[in-house]
């Protein structure tokens, strides 16, 4: 039983790591852009999960930090 939870969740990993070096490859440095749109356009639940780990391992893989606006990358005045 859990050694079919850990074989579905190895495959789920390697079919993001997979979609990201595509994404990459196909678009660069606006891989992020491109994965973001993805995951916007989702339908269902698997798919969004699965745009929402792709998004992640984008935005880890340029150094990016998810759920920030302008306001919160600029440090506050005293």
């Amino acid at each position: 039983m859990i050694f079919g939870y850990l074989r579905r969740r190895r495959a789920f990993r390697s079919a993001v790591q997979a979609e990201v070096a595509q994404l990459v490859e196909e678009h660069g440095q606006f891989a992020y852009s491109a994965a973001l749109a993805a995951f916007r356009e989702a339908r269902g639940r698997e798919a969004f999960r699965f745009w929402a780990a792709v998004r992640a391992a984008v935005a880890k893989r340029d150094g990016r930090r998810i759920g920030l606006d302008a306001s919160d990358r600029w440090p506050s005045r005293p």
